[in-house]
């Protein structure tokens, strides 16, 4: 009895969905709600009257123009520089793959080391992100480490320079702080 009120459930189910579809047959259904007056037709014009639309007013909401201005005039110098790092480490990541799937053994261990110095290049930005210096670009490079961030102060280099001290193996002289 119950596997009989499963199947027919889903068959009205069905049922009804057809009937939908059979009825709009995959047409479009708009509406339109224009102060007192609501307006509903079908793209197909065989089921409206194109005069019906001619006296609609369509408001759009004053705050989504200066909206939309302030995200065209928003420039963020550290997001572009984050970007092209990041563009720049998938070329190459890409092309170690490469390397790597067709058996080269050296552009395999690069691979990984890389991966490895971008998982640390995380690490260390979420790090200085939770103790409060903003945000920052991390590159770790063979003899340097690079910090780009906004609005530096001397404290804040200080603090940022001790901290990425002693979290990695490179020495005060190589690690480089940049403000943009």
């Amino acid at each position: 009895m119950k596997r009989l009120m499963g199947w027919l459930v889903v068959l009205v189910i069905l049922s009804a969905g057809l009937t939908i579809w059979w009825n709009f047959r995959g047409r479009e259904i708009f509406a339109l709600n224009t102060g007192d007056m609501s307006v509903a037709g079908n793209l197909n014009h065989d089921y409206y009257n194109e005069d019906d639309f001619l006296d609609i007013n369509i408001d759009f909401d004053p705050k989504e123009q200066p909206q939309a201005e302030e995200t065209a005039n928003f420039y963020d110098p550290l997001l572009e520089y984050r970007l092209s790092r990041d563009i720049a480490r998938e070329n190459v990541k890409l092309d170690l793959e490469k390397l790597a799937n067709d058996g080269n053994s050296e552009a395999s261990l690069e691979l990984l080391s890389q991966n490895k110095k971008i998982n640390q290049e995380e690490e260390l930005e979420s790090i200085l992100k939770a103790k409060g210096y903003g945000e920052t670009v991390i590159s770790i490079e063979e003899s340097k480490v690079l910090v780009v961030a906004k609005s530096l102060t001397k404290d804040k280099v200080e603090a940022i320079g001790e901290i990425l001290f002693n979290m990695t193996t490179f020495n005060r002289e190589q690690i480089v702080l940049t403000s943009i």
